[in-house]
């Protein structure tokens, strides 16, 4: 008796647990993270199966403005799908009857986070297109992964020139390494920016 109590408990506190809801968007932390009211209750949501670019990463300002522009101040519906270890909903946001994760994905502003949604074809498919049309972060020759950038810590990567045809590597002044812009010796040391035919190539990344 006790333990099917018990288990009748446990199967109705995870119905209550995941419960989607309607409410306002008051606030946007970044590209895949924003504020929603529940109620008088302010959840902030992490979108299910994206990754934005961070913020000091490029087009992580423009993810926010793009995030920003469809939520904010707008009554959005919250798909849950989980609860990230920082207490944070995971879920899908729809406005309109438009999933918010999937559009982001698809205008660019956003990476399919295929370690989290490796079964999500619909944002392997967004992605994908946004890649081959070369919309919103996918313009930049060699995009950083949300999830590399953090990977460790970062030095501010150099002013490069504005032709992408000429400074758009970077070469390292002691190994004459040089470094494709999504390698993780990018910036790092003593170095320059340099053109692609310059120094030996890096084995990491093919320079």
């Amino acid at each position: 008796m006790t333990r099917t109590l018990l288990l009748l408990l446990l199967t109705t506190w995870g119905s209550f647990a995941l419960a989607d809801f309607t409410g306002k968007v008051v606030g946007i932390s970044d590209g895949d993270t924003i504020t929603v009211l529940n109620g008088k209750e302010q959840v902030k949501v992490r979108l299910d199966g994206i990754d934005c670019p961070e913020k000091g990463q490029p087009w992580g300002t423009k993810a926010k403005q793009a995030t920003a522009k469809v939520c904010f101040g707008k009554v959005v519906t919250v798909i849950e799908k989980d609860t990230d270890r920082y207490g944070r909903t995971i879920g899908v946001i729809e406005r309109d009857g438009d999933n918010v994760n999937l559009a982001l994905v698809q205008e660019g502003y956003a990476w399919w986070y295929r370690k989290y949604a490796a079964s999500n074809k619909a944002l392997e498919a967004a992605e994908k297109s946004a890649r081959d049309a070369k919309r919103g972060l996918w313009q930049d020759p060699s995009p950083i992964p949300p999830w590399d950038w953090r990977s460790g810590d970062r030095e501010p990567e150099p002013e490069m020139s504005d032709d992408p045809g000429e400074l758009t590597h970077w070469i390292n002044a002691d190994s004459d390494k040089r470094h494709r812009k999504s390698c993780r010796y990018f910036g790092k040391g003593n170095g320059r920016p340099c053109t692609a035919d310059e120094g030996v190539a890096c084995k990491v990344c093919g320079g």
